[in-house]
């Protein structure tokens, strides 16, 4: 992209990363969302959803939960969020975590 030109921005990325999320492309995903920090875009709550939902489902609670807690930084989370990482702990039987 950047070779053709084109300068990405937080909606490109979102873009992107929902690509990867249809193409099964887990690797990716955390890629690009940590190169979209780097590139100095903040992550948005669909950036944030996305992020925690795919590596929840990878095994990765304990990154999602970190994610999570960036998160809180920027955003309050809602009861979709909440519902993720309860349904998160739920799958990695964390029960403790789930209730928590």
């Amino acid at each position: 992209m950047l070779e053709n030109g084109c300068t990405p921005n937080l909606v490109t990325y979102n873009i992107m990363i929902a690509l990867q999320v249809k193409a099964r492309n887990y690797c990716k995903i955390v890629k690009l969302y940590k190169g979209m920090q780097v590139a100095g875009f903040h992550p948005d709550k669909i950036t944030y959803i996305i992020v925690m939902e795919v590596l929840g489902h990878c095994g990765h609670q304990d990154e999602a939960e970190a994610v999570f807690i960036e998160m809180r930084c920027d955003w309050d989370p809602d009861e979709l969020v909440y519902g993720l990482l309860v349904d998160l702990w739920g799958k990695a039987v964390d029960v403790y975590k789930a209730l928590g």
